[in-house]
């Protein structure tokens, strides 16, 4: 399972803590309603279009600070939760690439 799928992986059960956290504190009543779409995520690792930059850099898992808040960034916009302030210059960042150039969005 661990060489198909990334959910199984540090990276992302940190990510998921974060994700998890914000939501418990957003619907401290009903989260756990909320918590089913994860199931809607697809988690395998040849989903790159997800995952590359995020949890993967250059097809391995990265479980740098950035990759954890990129990752859980992911997670979070998936379950409708809104980004922090630091979370949305992460997610900038990413967004401009290393050379400052807008990436495409899915």
């Amino acid at each position: 399972m661990r060489t198909d799928f990334i959910h199984t992986h540090g990276v992302v059960l940190q990510a998921l803590a974060r994700a998890g956290r914000a939501l418990i504190l957003k619907y401290p009543k009903s989260w756990k309603k909320k918590i089913v779409n994860l199931k809607s995520i697809d988690w395998r690792r040849a989903n790159s279009r997800m995952w590359e930059g995020r949890a993967l850099v250059g097809g391995q898992l990265s479980k740098a600070h950035q990759n954890v808040v990129l990752t859980a960034n992911a997670i979070k916009n998936h379950l409708d939760l809104e980004l922090s302030d630091d979370e949305l210059r992460v997610e900038d960042a990413y967004k401009r690439g290393a050379n400052g150039i807008e990436k495409a969005t899915a």
